[in-house]
């Protein structure tokens, strides 16, 4: 069965989150596309109409992405820490 290229599984949508009575995030029903080229208004019918789009592109992409840009940062604060500690090793 070949997965219904709309909104809600498009690399562009960004699923809205709330934090329950618990103190844990919960995705919402809602969201929103960022994909530069479709204007706002535009994407808002598509996400509620379920409609086809143009310009989407799997999810799985989105999630690769994030990952990517999340280890660039923890690669990014193991530098600063490893300067840090030589700093504080000087200090002594």
């Amino acid at each position: 069965m070949e997965e219904k290229k709309n909104c809600k599984n498009c690399r562009y949508y960004h699923r809205h989150y709330i934090i329950n009575k618990f103190g844990y995030y919960t995705g919402t029903c809602d969201g929103h596309c960022v994909n530069q080229y479709i204007p706002l208004r535009e994407s808002d019918k598509r996400i509620k109409r379920g409609e086809p789009c143009d310009f989407w592109e799997p999810q799985i992409l989105q999630k690769k992405e994030r990952r990517e840009n999340i280890e660039a940062v923890l690669r990014n604060m193991g530098e600063r820490l490893t300067e840090i500690a030589e700093i504080l090793k000087k200090d002594i």
